[in-house]
């Protein structure tokens, strides 16, 4: 009963997350594109792993091959590389600087003492880095955005003045 079931929705949902995924690479913006392409995604996986159970001896034959077990490897590779690596420049790519990346529109709104606080420095060590990279006048309640603005400085320069994450650290008089 459930492989009636299964192998229609592997093909069906595959159209809709194929056709979505295309659209959003050719940065077609669509809304509801992109939410079905990002909501249906667990339903896809759930399916395409309930279609791998019900054909696990026609899976297991083709593991046993080495273009299928390359094909499998290769794919694993491509996913782990896509987590841990830092490349993109949209805020993508994983590891310290895409965290960074995608946490920046966040830190730049905080306070120095809170930015301090995270980058487990003082702040008044903060205020100095920051300083170094040309804002003037800062205090610990200053807020990074207003900061940057005013001193004409990029906040990602700020941030990783302070964090340094994604650039080169900035020496600290103290150091």
């Amino acid at each position: 009963m459930l492989r009636k079931w299964i192998t229609p929705l592997t093909a069906g949902i595959f159209v809709l997350m194929g056709i979505t995924g295309l659209l959003m690479f050719f940065n077609v913006k669509i809304e509801l594109v992109t939410r079905a392409h990002e909501w249906l995604s667990p339903l896809f996986v759930a399916v395409v792993l309930a279609h791998v159970w019900l054909n696990w001896g026609a899976m297991k034959a083709h593991l046993k091959r080495p273009l299928g077990r390359g094909i499998v490897i290769a794919f694993a590779l491509l996913t782990l590389a896509a987590l841990v690596l830092p490349i993109g420049n949209k805020g993508s790519g994983g590891g310290a600087a895409g965290l960074a990346r995608a946490l920046e529109p966040s830190l730049a709104h905080a306070q120095v003492r809170l930015l301090a606080e995270l980058a487990q420095i003082e702040p008044a060590e903060a205020i100095r880095r920051l300083e170094a990279v040309g804002l003037k006048g800062i205090a610990d309640s200053s807020r990074l955005d207003q900061a940057t603005r005013e001193g004409k400085v990029n906040s990602r320069t700020a941030l990783v003045a302070l964090f340094g994450v994604g650039g080169p650290k900035v020496r600290s008089p103290l150091r």
